[in-house]
């Protein structure tokens, strides 16, 4: 049977190079189905389709349907227009290769094809290698016969036939990457590959801890987390990965003074000390780091003190506390701030010398303040308002207090003791002085 099908197919490709014949390589999906259509030049008045040398349909003048045969009857497994020559295919096989001919009007055959089925390609997928500014990626797929490899830049083809792809790095960062696999049936493209992601941009946080506390460094994540791995410098920290889970290395390691977070990639750090020097990077799912952390370790702040010079009108206050790394002077007056990032602020008396001033001392990880000045303690002499206030209060109450003892002599009918005239005359008459 075999030696058969050989036969046949020498036959064929005898026939089919004869010069002014029709030969067409035509492709169809497993499972589908694909349609011939023979070269006709007259109407068709009997038309019969072979496979190999065997029959596969067939038809001619009077018939209401065509007869079919070998491989095309089971099923039906095809179908035969006999207007226009054309033969389906259904319901095809894997690895199937076939040869069709098309004899028209009793005319040896003019139109030869061999169809062959095939799988759709899998999705495929993209291996990087970086270095600097130049990546260099490499497409795989599940490869099978007439499989092919292209590749888009932006959605625009620009490398054909070829796995592999060279890029260089952009000044803009904007560029996507697909590699495109196909068959002459299916089209399938890889996940994007994003130049930015190629060449990362190095993200800089620099985190403050308190000495003897705790930092917590969360990466930039864009995707779901496969691995990931915690540097201090050049020396790993910790990694994680599905298979082995967690694992702490280096300062990490002594007194589980680390945990990390597989779910977010954040890695907190333990029991701070002054001593140290911290510069983390961390690296997810096998990428360039793109997040690095310097993590600056200090001490709380001192309480900060005030100090003044004043004349009757204005004040100029003085903080001082003991100077560090990241320390800061503000002020608060009443409780809201009114000056940042100034040892000295400058005051005027006021009139109702309510106000209360407070210097504020801070670093980033924590906040001090002075003892309250009282605007009252900066001016003791008290304000000129508040003297006349007080004296006109003062004659108030004398006037009231001298009209109530009248009032009450009056009421009780007291006589008086003794009256006596000094002598002489007086401009405003007799002045009587009672005793």
């Amino acid at each position: 049977m075999k030696t058969c099908l050989i036969c046949a197919n020498i036959l064929y490709n005898v026939f089919a190079t004869h010069a002014g014949r029709e030969v067409k390589e035509v492709f169809g999906r497993v499972k589908g189905e694909v349609t011939l259509t023979p070269k006709v030049n007259q109407p068709i008045s009997s038309i019969t389709w072979k496979s190999g040398l065997n029959k596969a349909a067939e038809w001619e003048t009077g018939q209401s349907t065509p007869d079919y045969y070998t491989i095309c009857k089971p099923g039906p497994r095809c179908q035969l227009d006999h207007t226009t020559g054309e033969l389906k295919i259904m319901h095809l096989k894997p690895i199937e290769k076939l040869y069709f001919t098309a004899e028209i009007n009793g005319m040896a055959a003019q139109s030869f094809f061999t169809l062959i089925a095939l799988e759709p390609v899998s999705k495929p997928s993209v291996r990087k290698t970086c270095k600097n500014t130049q990546c260099t990626l490499e497409c795989e797929g599940t490869d099978t016969t007439y499989t092919k490899y292209s590749w888009k830049e932006n959605n625009e083809m620009i490398a054909d036939d070829t796995t592999t792809l060279h890029v260089q790095k952009s000044d803009k960062l904007d560029k996507i990457y697909t590699c495109v696999f196909s068959n002459p049936v299916s089209t399938e493209e890889s996940d994007p590959v994003k130049e930015v992601e190629l060449f990362p941009v190095m993200e800089v946080k620099e985190v403050f801890g308190r000495a003897g506390g705790k930092v917590t460094l969360v990466p930039k994540v864009d995707q779901p987390i496969t691995s990931i791995t915690w540097k201090n410098g050049p020396n790993i920290t910790a990694k994680w990965d599905s298979v082995n889970g967690i694992v702490f290395y280096a300062i990490c390691k002594v007194g589980q003074r680390c945990q990390l977070d597989s779910k977010t990639g954040g890695l907190q750090i333990n029991s701070l000390k002054l001593t140290e020097t911290l510069n983390f990077t961390a690296a997810i799912n096998g990428n360039a780091p793109i997040s690095c952390f310097p993590v600056v370790i200090l001490d709380p702040v001192s309480k900060p003190s005030v100090t003044s010079a004043c004349n009757d009108t204005q004040c100029t206050l003085f903080c001082k506390g003991l100077d560090t790394a990241y320390t800061k002077y503000s002020w608060k007056e009443n409780n809201e701030m009114i000056a940042d990032d100034t040892t000295t602020l400058h005051v005027e008396k006021s009139d109702k010398l309510d106000k209360i001033y407070t210097c504020v001392f801070s670093n980033p990880v924590s906040t001090a303040e002075s003892d309250p000045v009282k605007e009252l303690d900066l001016f003791p002499g008290g304000s000129s308002g508040g003297l006349i206030a007080g004296v006109i209060a003062l004659c108030v109450a004398a006037v009231g207090c001298g009209i109530g003892i009248g009032l009450y002599y009056k009421k009780k009918g007291i006589p008086c003791r003794a009256v006596k005239q000094e002598e002489g005359p007086s401009p405003a008459g007799n002045i009587f002085y009672l005793y």
